[in-house]
């Protein structure tokens, strides 16, 4: 619904305002409570390391399968930092899912301006 004239009926618009205003503080409480309590957790293909990432991509853990033995330091390197790229991609896109739900088209585009491309994540080692 948008805003009654003002000038036509000033406690309408008032009322509808506030009433605006607390739908968008409970959908950003939402969104900040969702984002604050996501994480993603993937495992490589060899299921030789799992990485979980906080909704904006920090590392929260690393863990090494039995599969990691087997591997060289470069290739366990290579496992982890491929397998970090695609944490850090899927929490981007489920983070930018939640803030589509409360922001508008510009604040998507600053959010895709600062966030890692997908291509940057997959660097080979």
């Amino acid at each position: 619904m948008s805003l009654p004239s003002f000038a036509d009926d000033p406690g309408a618009w008032s009322r509808e305002f506030d009433r605006m205003a607390r739908e968008m503080r409970e959908r950003a409480d939402r969104a900040g409570r969702e984002l604050a309590a996501a994480s993603v957790t993937v495992s490589s293909r060899d299921k030789a390391v799992t990485v979980t990432v906080g909704a904006t991509g920090l590392l929260a853990g690393v863990e090494f399968g039995v599969r990691a033995r087997a591997l060289t330091q470069m290739q366990l390197a290579s496992a982890l930092m491929e397998t970090y790229g695609r944490a850090v991609a899927e929490a981007t896109r489920a983070s930018r899912e939640v803030l589509s739900e409360i922001s508008g088209p510009a604040a998507l585009e600053l959010f895709d301006e600062l966030m890692p491309r997908e291509d940057e994540t997959k660097r080979s080692w």
